[in-house]
């Protein structure tokens, strides 16, 4: 072979291979094999070792609700007026939390579509529970101090000391014998389950024995509220400091208003 057919080779396989290497980055890998060639470089390649951050559950994931089954007074404890003015309310039939706007108290509702969904964070006692309103403020459900004979800020027996729930723009760290208190409810791991409630007194122990009622109450300091979720030691705690009528109530956390 002579040198200048050498060299015609040479300059044609040089020519073929610059083709090539131009027209690479415009086919797919798919079509660089089709053809021999082997694929495209990564443009980043796998790092076993980084780390790397995950998306959270969806809130909607955790969101819970509060169930109200009225522990119902016999024909003896009630009149027959009593009775009618009951039917048909949380004193009488099922219900459900929810915020009510006009007296930013947490309410209870016979109308499961009015029940707010609310938001968990984990399980055991001293835990948050949270909603958002208006899909932008979120809000953390709280205590908000009541009354009682002494005002000493203990929810002990003898004392007529009962709370309602309100809410708060902040998770304020646990205060004891404070309005506003955010860590006080136990959710179980396993729903439904039965909630429960941690009142920290102002000499730094603990009531976990409250029970919970709806209220309907009439007092010149703070207003006057219907159907709003509270809790105390016993029924009469609640008529001490004001008038009201309040009525024994099962709370229960449910995944749904509709089971």
């Amino acid at each position: 072979m002579s040198f200048r057919m050498i060299l015609n080779l040479v300059l044609s396989l040089f020519f073929l291979s610059s083709i090539l290497v131009t027209a690479r980055p415009t086919l797919s890998n798919a079509a660089l094999l089709k053809r021999g060639l082997p694929p495209k470089p990564p443009l980043r390649r796998y790092n076993a070792t980084a780390t790397r951050h995950y998306l959270p559950k969806r809130s909607t994931d955790n969101n819970v609700y509060l169930r109200a089954s009225p522990i119902v007074n016999t024909k003896r404890d009630l009149s027959e007026k009593e009775m009618k003015e009951r039917a048909g309310t949380p004193f009488d039939t099922v219900s459900y939390l929810y915020f009510d706007t006009s007296t930013l108290h947490m309410g209870l509702t016979i109308n499961p579509s009015d029940a707010t969904p609310l938001y968990i964070t984990g399980t055991g006692e001293e835990q948050d529970v949270s909603f958002v309103r208006q899909g932008i403020t979120t809000f953390y459900i709280d205590t908000s101090y009541q009354g009682g004979k002494d005002f000493i800020g203990n929810m002990e027996p003898g004392i007529g000391f009962s709370i309602y729930f309100g809410i708060s723009e902040t998770a304020t760290p646990i205060q004891y014998g404070t309005d506003n208190q955010v860590f006080i409810w136990t959710i179980p791991s396993t729903l439904p389950g039965s909630a429960g409630l941690t009142y920290h007194n102002i000499d730094r122990t603990k009531t976990t024995n409250a029970k919970f009622f709806v209220v309907t109450s009439s007092n010149p300091d703070t207003g006057s509220y219907s159907n709003v979720l509270g809790a105390a030691l016993q029924q009469s705690d609640f008529s001490d400091y004001y008038t009201a009528t309040a009525q024994q109530v099962d709370l229960t956390w449910v995944t749904s208003v509709y089971d």
